[in-house]
């Protein structure tokens, strides 16, 4: 930049004293011609290197017009060198990552690990820019990345920074303030060493965005998506609340790789993202999907059985998510039909030992079991552990053993050929080549008998494709029902990450508060103010995850009534309220694990004797108090913890809210699909 600016000032120097003694007056055309009469030193100068004459025209001084001459050419190479040294640097500037942007409504992602190709694929919009912050080379970083977008997708509109994704000092160049979404994945050359404590590293930069924006003349909440590599982790934003410090320009969004999968499965259905057809390649099939294409219904004999081999991240994440989806109105008819969870794994007695205590409250009012795998057992003869109250419509086995085994072989194949049972299978071994030897040795009979069979590939989903034969499309094929799941380059999901459903079902719940009645028809809903209320609550992010499992569930309330695509709104309408009655009973049961997974008791004996003596004696107040002193911490006990018989007893005030859910799921349905 120096040699830039010593040749424009002795250029400009050079010309003004020129321009002066030419009395401001210059005659062009006159020197082109030869025609021009020297008078100076400088028009000489200008003569020689400008008009291509080759003479030096100035009368009895050649030596002083050739240092003229020479002195034009030092000017111009001195401008030359430095616009070409000024090129040189912006370009190495870009190509490193060293150049900082002024960027307006653009998205910025924290880090460059294989999740960003499923969040680039899905949310770049063209015009808008794509800033990718990232302590990996970038130049290496920008090949990869380059190498899985979809071929639409302007590279131009991606541009990359190196920075500590931790340093406000690094993230301040960011134009975060002008920014319209925010993303912290972390890099993946922290590697596997790394991963415990990626989490809190992405915890660290929401920290140090939160210092950057509330120092800024930032206006209103930008959303922020959190990655966090442990189930524990994310589940622990699941009661607590943030700072209002984070709270104050950060709309806090976290989501967790392996969760995100189990939705995928579980909720959607939808598998990977091809990014050529910009579509998903393939479908699963849905786990209460029954061997005649219809699903569970109230009247249905069948149950869902989902075997998981290997309690990894993967198996407990696609669990946990189960738990929280898997209920049916059956259960409201005969209470025998439970949705089975079973973990297969060689590990299971230390397993189930954490997991148990994890989710101590849950287990304390589950029916499970625990069995080892050896020739002296049979495995379907384990004793279960029966809960004192029975109400809870999930229960849980935990089979020490290796899948090769052919006591563990035998258990699969009997349970897949029960004619009550769906069964799919989930082998979650950590390790790819592990998990497909596994799923391709199972016994012949599992293949025709179960629903599906779910293979975790984390790399890639490719081999078990081949192996089943998708390409071919051939449904008789032996490996047909096989279906790769939890590759992480498809670890997001921009439809399973929207909260508009969720908005909706946390509205319904709020408008008794603030209307006085439950607007299940949306009448006084303004998505825009809503949108303020969403975000102000009190406990904020648990109450929005909160909705949103609630919103995860509509698909499967609507399969189990019998709803279809073409169905009008009257006609859903009309088939909800027929089945109002199973659907607030299959809510509530909903409910009740999605609080006891979030860390919430049912209430002890003395707690709801004392509970009901207070509603004997009508002091409304009192029992008001003291129910919300329950439920706050430290004792954190709800008293609607309770079967669905009970609750109508104990919080009679209560019951309408699974109702009112429950028919608020048309508008819920019929204006997401008019947005």
């Amino acid at each position: 930049m120096i040699p830039l600016i010593f040749a424009v000032i002795v250029f400009a120097i050079t010309f003004l004293i020129w321009f002066g003694l030419n009395k401001w007056c210059i005659c062009i055309s006159e020197m082109i011609t030869g025609e021009y009469e020297v008078t100076n030193i400088f028009d000489g100068a200008f003569y020689a290197l400008f008009t291509n004459g080759g003479q030096n025209l100035f009368p009895g001084n050649h030596v002083l017009g050739a240092i003229g001459t020479v002195l034009g050419i030092l000017v111009l190479a001195l401008v030359t060198s430095a616009l070409t040294n000024f090129i040189e640097k912006r370009a190495e500037g870009y190509l490193t990552g060293e150049t900082a942007y002024r960027l307006k409504n653009h998205i910025v992602i924290l880090g460059a690990n294989d999740v960003i190709y499923s969040i680039i694929n899905q949310c770049y919009k063209e015009g808008q820019f794509i800033l990718i912050q990232t302590s990996k080379d970038v130049k290496q970083t920008r090949r990869e990345v380059f190498s899985f977008l979809r071929d639409d997708i302007k590279r131009n509109d991606i541009v990359f920074i190196y920075g500590d994704r931790t340093s406000a000092k690094d993230i301040s160049r960011l134009s975060l303030p002008r920014a319209s979404e925010i993303f912290i994945i972390g890099d993946s050359n922290e590697g596997n060493d790394h991963d415990s404590y990626r989490d809190a590293y992405n915890m660290d930069s929401v920290n140090a965005l939160a210092k950057v924006l509330n120092a800024s003349e930032c206006v209103g909440r930008i959303p922020c998506h959190v990655l966090f590599e442990y189930q524990t982790t994310f589940s622990a934003f699941q009661f607590v609340d943030l700072s209002d410090t984070i709270k104050t320009h950060i709309e806090f969004k976290p989501f967790n790789f392996h969760e995100m999968w189990a939705q995928k499965v579980l909720v959607s259905g939808k598998a990977g993202y091809d990014s050529s057809r910009n579509t998903y390649i393939s479908s699963y099939r849905f786990l209460d999907e029954k061997k005649d294409g219809s699903f569970i219904s109230e009247s249905s004999e069948e149950t869902v059985h989902l075997i998981i081999v290997g309690m990894s991240k993967m198996g407990i994440g696609l669990a946990i998510e189960a738990a929280h989806t898997l209920h049916f109105p059956n259960f409201v008819r005969d209470q025998s039909k439970r949705t089975r969870i079973t973990f297969i794994d060689e590990n299971a007695d230390k397993e189930k030992d954490f997991f148990t205590g994890r989710f101590k409250e849950l287990f304390r009012l589950s029916r499970y079991r625990y069995a080892e795998a050896d020739a002296d057992t049979d495995l379907d003869a384990a004793p279960w552990i029966e809960p004192e109250e029975d109400w809870l419509d999930i229960e849980w086995e935990f089979i020490k053993g290796r899948v090769e085994q052919k006591e563990i072989q035998d258990y699969i194949a009997t349970a897949a050929k029960c004619p009550t049972h769906i069964v799919t299978v989930a082998v979650c071994l950590p390790l790819s080549h592990q998990a497909i030897a596994a799923a391709l040795y199972l016994p012949e009979s599992v293949y025709e008998d179960c629903l599906q069979i779910l293979t975790y590939q984390k790399l890639s989903g490719d081999i078990v494709r081949n192996i089943a034969g998708e390409a071919a499309q051939n449904e008789k094929f032996r490996y047909s029902k096989l279906h790769p799941f939890g590759m992480i380059e498809d670890g997001y999901d921009q439809d399973l990450d929207d909260d508009q459903r969720a908005k909706m079902v946390s509205y319904v719940y709020d408008s008794f508060y603030t209307l006085g009645y439950c607007d299940v028809a949306f009448k006084d809903y303004n998505p825009e103010d809503y949108q303020t209320r969403w975000l102000n609550q009190k406990e904020g992010v648990s109450k929005r995850l909160s909705s949103k499992f609630n919103a995860n569930s509509i698909s499967l309330k609507l399969r189990s009534i019998g709803y279809s695509e073409g169905m009008s709104k009257e006609q859903l309408t009309e088939l909800v309220e027929k089945n109002l009655n199973s659907m607030a009973f299959v809510e509530h049961n909903r409910w009740n694990l999605e609080k006891l997974l979030t860390g919430f008791r049912a209430l002890t004996s003395k707690e709801s004797a004392y509970m009901d003596e207070l509603r004997a004696s009508k002091n409304s107040d009192k029992w008001g108090k003291e129910r919300g002193k329950l439920k706050n911490w430290p004792t954190r006990a709800h008293i609607d913890l309770c079967s669905n018989e009970k609750l109508a007893l104990v919080d009679p005030d209560i019951c309408h809210f699974d109702a009112d859910l429950s028919l608020a799921i048309p508008n819920i349905v019929f204006m997401n699909k008019i947005s």
